[in-house]
């Protein structure tokens, strides 16, 4: 299904609708709220339509199946001025939602309907008479508040009133303030580059944590998260650029890429202009956010600790076939198979089985394994000699220890742990599979790098 605004040419259809909505309040115990005036006429939708506040919802052939008026601005509708038996939770701008009908030909048109209203603005109210039960259900059922009682100009029944609204997580303040504090930051750490106090490599480092911690970590911290992916990048980057020239951001076909993480539902309308107006006063465009094609195979490695050139890595394994090794009773000095999803193969011999082991003694490089990150892998069921493909080379020079801890019974996951030195990074670095994903990484770092040389221009102006 689809919405689209309505047209002349949708005026027949329409009424129909209304008609047919008409009937089946009838059946369903509610006569009373369009069928007595024969509601709503044909002038009031030819209004709606001037006003361009009238839409259609059409299926996926493209027949027109619903109808309904939506308006969205500060006070907007004057019947919800007044409200008794109760109060409303937010005065900020909200959009309403009036006249919605389906002609019944499938299910869920009226929560589709009111499902895009609300994310068009983040805030709505809604009214619905007092027998319409089925109405009243459905917006219970999407998260409404009944907030009282209004009264409407059709007739003098009185109305049911609902509300919902989403958090508005960010204020001018505290973007104000975050974004005043990272520029602090940036200004000491271009003066420091330009005497010669951090090196190109050392300043790019400090700039990266501070745009990463104003850009990404103020927005999680305040439960917001940008999802992106091959549908919602055009989007979101054609918006972007309409905020930019300063008109409406929001495309007709919009598509959600803010969320607020606590509902896992599209976060504010003015969540997402606080991240475009940070967007630009960071100088970041739009192809910075340019989202990973989902296709690309990434290597799910994590440092866990570094020792010069010499580390300790964890890795997801999503094991398809773990070569008998959890079924094997004695698996001490044998060696098992293990294939992932991806193709990869950890072959590996078992040096200890720890299952019913007590694990208090373990020397301190272990204790390292366990702790960093807070991954635990002290609760590993072995610890094995062997190589990853993909993560080690084939011929260890490394510390040859590798824990295998298992994550997932279900789906098999493993967290294999391993110390890795130069060779095997090298091998890490060079293994076919990863390349499309260090070429898209490669390309990130190019435009992060754009990003912060523009910032220290700024600073450098500011300065002179």
């Amino acid at each position: 299904m689809k919405i689209r605004h309505a047209t002349e040419q949708d005026l027949t259809r329409m009424m129909k609708i209304y008609a047919h909505a008409r009937e089946q309040m009838a059946k369903t115990g509610n006569p009373n709220q369009w069928g007595p005036t024969n509601w709503p006429p044909e002038e009031v939708l030819r209004r709606d339509m001037e006003e361009g506040r009238s839409y259609v919802c059409e299926n996926d052939a493209g027949t027109v199946i619903g109808t309904f008026c939506y308006l969205y601005g500060k006070d907007i509708d004057a019947t919800y001025r007044n409200i008794t038996d109760g109060a409303w939770m937010d005065d900020s701008p909200y959009g309403v939602v009036h006249r919605l009908a389906g002609d019944g030909s499938e299910k869920g048109i009226g929560i589709f309907c009111i499902k895009w209203a609300f994310d068009q603005c983040g805030h709505m109210r809604v009214d619905t008479h007092g027998d319409n039960k089925l109405m009243q259900h459905l917006l219970k059922k999407l998260g409404f508040v009944h907030c009282g009682t209004i009264h409407v100009e059709e007739d003098d029944y009185p109305r049911l009133a609902f509300e919902k609204t989403k958090l508005l997580r960010l204020t001018d303040e505290l973007v104000e303030s975050e974004t005043g504090k990272a520029f602090e930051e940036f200004r000491r750490i271009g003066k420091q580059y330009w005497r010669g106090i951090l090196d190109d490599a050392m300043a790019r480092r400090e700039m990266t944590s501070g745009f990463y911690r104003i850009f990404m970590k103020l927005f999680l911290d305040h439960h917001l998260e940008l999802r992106l992916n091959k549908d919602s990048y055009p989007v979101f980057k054609k918006e972007y650029e309409s905020h930019q020239k300063g008109i409406c951001f929001r495309m007709q076909n919009h598509m959600p890429w803010l969320f607020d993480t606590d509902g896992d539902y599209e976060a504010s309308e003015r969540d997402q202009i606080y991240f475009f107006d940070l967007m630009t006063r960071l100088h970041a465009s739009a192809d910075y956010f340019e989202p990973l094609p989902e296709e690309t195979a990434v290597p799910n490695e994590v440092s866990i600790h570094q020792y010069s050139a010499a580390g300790v890595y964890g890795i997801h394994f999503d094991v398809a076939d773990d070569g008998g090794l959890l079924e094997e009773a004695r698996p001490i000095g044998k060696t098992f198979r293990l294939k992932s999803s991806k193709g990869l193969e950890a072959v590996l011999t078992i040096r200890e089985d720890r299952r019913q082991q007590d694990r208090s003694g373990m020397d301190f490089d272990e204790q390292v394994l366990s702790t960093e990150k807070g991954l635990v892998i002290s609760m590993a069921e072995f610890l094995a000699e062997g190589y990853i493909d993909g993560y080690t080379a084939r011929e260890r020079t490394a510390d040859p220890r590798i824990l295998i801890r298992l994550e997932d019974r279900g789906t098999k996951v493993f967290w294999l742990a391993c110390w890795s030195d130069p060779k095997d990074q090298e091998a890490f670095l060079n293994y076919p599979l990863w390349q499309d994903y260090f070429i898209w990484q490669k390309e990130k770092d190019r435009r992060l790098n754009e990003i912060l040389s523009s910032l220290l221009e700024e600073i450098k102006e500011q300065t002179k």
